[in-house]
């Protein structure tokens, strides 16, 4: 493992259908991200999203990743990130500071598309699905952030604030 420390800006989509249910992506453990902390034996949820490329906006990003990991091109996006995490985790062998920047972004339709996917994504690639509220609460799945429900409560309630998490 490289011993300096990278920084990696990421775009990241809180994608809502009108059911209010959130789109997750499932992905292989211990792939291209590792995280140090946890070394997981089985596959997780996340969230759409990825790296910021030098010539875009946080929000240019989130539009790309989305059309990329779902194919969908019409989602109204919030102008601003509505929370923020940093994480430690294990970059294709490097320690990165993942700098995440969460969008709200909603849809009317819930049909996507992983036409788009590039190879490394293909290679982690375990399924995706639209959860509700309740599903992530009770769930036994590993969902990251942690506790995704507490920052997606108050949005699908129509209250906009910016919210750091760990």
């Amino acid at each position: 493992m490289n011993n300096c420390i990278q920084e990696r800006i990421t775009s990241r989509i809180l994608l809502l259908n009108e059911k209010n249910e959130i789109f997750l992506l499932r992905v292989l453990p211990n792939t291209i991200v590792i995280d140090p902390k946890n070394l997981l034996s089985g596959p997780y949820w996340i969230t759409p999203g990825g790296g910021v490329e030098a010539d875009e906006s946080l929000l240019t990003a989130a539009q790309r990743e989305l059309y990329e990991e779902t194919g969908i091109t019409d989602a109204e996006f919030s102008q601003a990130p509505v929370f923020y995490c940093e994480n430690e985790l294990i970059l294709r062998g490097t320690l990165t500071v993942f700098k995440e920047h969460f969008f709200l972004a909603r849809v009317k339709n819930s049909i996507v598309s992983h036409e788009n996917f590039n190879d490394e994504e293909k290679s982690i690639a375990a399924g995706s699905a639209w959860w509700n509220i309740h599903d992530l609460k009770t769930s036994s799945e590993i969902i990251f952030p942690k506790k995704l429900y507490t920052f997606l409560e108050p949005l699908v309630q129509g209250i906009t604030f910016q919210k750091h998490c760990k």
